[in-house]
């Protein structure tokens, strides 16, 4: 088994040698995988949902199974349970669960899972209805309820996610549309890594105090109308 220089970035690598019983379908997943374990979701959605103990689910591992379930084509929350019987997907699980320090742990009624089970989805969904608002609803209406102490809890996970690594603007500046900023560790690490797969960067933008390292830089090509450029983390 051997592995090529670009693997040891990735959560995955190729193995020449094929064993029937860890074929997936779903491979692409690992590329959401990555850009999971990268951007350090999985401890950053513990840091803001309420404290779990280890010995049950974490809020991360079940973040991960719904991320699953939208992007192998599932329908219901039913589903999940389904995609726990395939390697693929016990592997991606097996990553996240890693993350936030669960992979070892032991169920109270003994036994190893790979993807939580359809009851215990539906309960962590539940905690983010408000079944107080549900009385406002009207016939016809469009309604928007008030967030519960673990739905607003939700949004500043969400908002602490993008203040972390994108930045997204609309109106004047670069790009039809506007612009999108992506954060990175090492600006010349992520231009030869763009470079090497064929992405252009257009150095006349580039930005930085005079004879110091880069700032900002765009890319050539607009993705979708919109600019995009990288920017130098803190």
């Amino acid at each position: 088994m051997s592995r090529t220089p670009l693997s040891y970035y990735c959560s995955y690598y190729v193995d020449t040698k094929v064993d029937p019983a860890a074929v997936t379908n779903y491979g692409g997943i690992f590329l959401y995988l990555d850009l999971i374990l990268l951007t350090d979701l999985p401890k950053l959605v513990n840091e803001y949902l309420p404290k779990k103990s280890l010995r049950g689910w974490q809020h991360a591992e079940h973040i991960g199974a719904l991320l699953a379930l939208n992007l192998t084509g599932g329908d219901c929350v039913d589903d999940p349970v389904k995609l726990g019987e395939d390697p693929g997907i016990s592997l991606y699980m097996g990553q996240i669960a890693q993350a936030v320090g669960a992979r070892n742990r032991q169920f109270k009624r003994g036994g190893q899972k790979d993807i939580p089970s359809l009851t215990s989805v539906r309960e962590w969904l539940d905690q983010f209805h408000n079944a107080e608002e549900d009385t406002k609803r009207g016939y016809g209406q469009v309604f928007i309820p008030e967030a519960n102490e673990a739905l607003s809890d939700m949004r500043g996970l969400n908002r602490e996610f993008v203040k972390r690594g994108w930045e997204v603007c609309r109106g004047s500046g670069a790009g039809t549309h506007g612009h999108i900023a992506i954060k990175t560790n090492s600006i010349p690490r992520a231009i030869a890594y763009l470079e090497r797969n064929g992405v252009a960067v257009d150095m006349s933008t580039a930005k930085g105090p005079e004879g110091g390292p880069i700032q900002a830089v765009y890319l050539k090509d607009e993705v979708g109308g919109f600019a995009v450029h990288l920017l130098q983390a803190k």
